[in-house]
């Protein structure tokens, strides 16, 4: 038993001697940075699209990515202000897949996410 993990660990040893495992905690940092900068970047995207599509509708002036004042002396940010005729508009944008369930006097609206599973069909002629 010792012989086979010798064998398996004399290979990596000689390998880090001579310098040639450094891309392993680099690529692992790396991942480890995208899947950090992704949800965010998602997010972004998610706020742009609505910015987008509030802009062409027309519904009123549309303010994004707005700085405000809070109640403790502190700052928000709002994703979107739109003034309309009716009154002021404000919009918080989630990026989220699936569907979101809820009405409007819900406390808590619900989400379902769907795992989409990839399934190849085989024929024999």
């Amino acid at each position: 038993m010792i012989d086979a993990y010798q064998a398996m660990v004399a290979p990596l040893l000689t390998l880090a001697g001579h310098g040639a495992l450094w891309p392993v905690p680099v690529a692992l940092a790396l991942f480890a940075l995208l899947a950090l900068a992704i949800p965010r970047l998602r997010g972004k995207l998610g706020e742009r699209r609505v910015a987008n599509l509030l802009d062409r509708l027309g519904a009123g002036e549309a303010l994004h990515d707005v700085i405000l004042p809070d109640s403790r002396g502190g700052l928000t940010q709002v994703d979107h202000l739109v003034l309309t005729p009716s009154g002021l508009l404000v919009v918080e944008t989630k990026n989220y897949r699936g569907q979101i369930f809820g009405q409007a006097h819900d406390a808590q609206w619900t989400q379902q996410r769907v795992r989409l599973i990839p399934i190849t069909l085989h024929t024999t002629a």
